[in-house]
């Protein structure tokens, strides 16, 4: 990266004495994608990086221009002039499960029992015996 494509220092956002952004900065929309395709993947919104003794998360921000990263106070360990730009991993899709706790949650929000049930029959069809 160069110097100009770096903010360092962004300040972390604060509220009732919890930090909400501890680890998290910015990446631009440009070279998220550059770096997804890179590492051969279709579309990412979160980087796992290492860069210029700072570490952390970087997560698309659409307000950001050609190759742009921000980083946020919290993010840096130590000072370093060294901005390789190292990619430890990325963003990926997973697979969610239901759980007793969950399936609890979404009853008592509204979601009807039949949905659930419903479900557990259509996972029950998927299985090979």
């Amino acid at each position: 990266m160069n110097p100009d494509e770096v903010t360092f220092g962004l300040d972390d956002i604060v509220r009732n004495g919890y930090t909400f952004t501890d680890g998290v900065g910015y990446i631009s929309p440009q070279l998220a994608l550059e770096t997804a395709l890179k590492y051969r993947f279709n579309q990412v919104s979160a980087f796992q990086v290492r860069i210029a003794g700072a570490k952390g998360v970087l997560m698309v921000k659409k307000e950001l221009e050609g190759k742009q990263i921000q980083l946020r106070k919290s993010q840096t360990k130590f000072q370093s002039d060294d901005l390789s730009f190292n990619v430890i991993r990325c963003s990926t899709y997973g697979f969610g499960y239901f759980n007793r706790s969950i399936i609890i949650l979404l009853s008592s929000l509204g979601v009807p029992d039949e949905y659930f049930i419903r479900k557990q029959i259509q996972a029950k069809d998927l299985v090979d015996y």
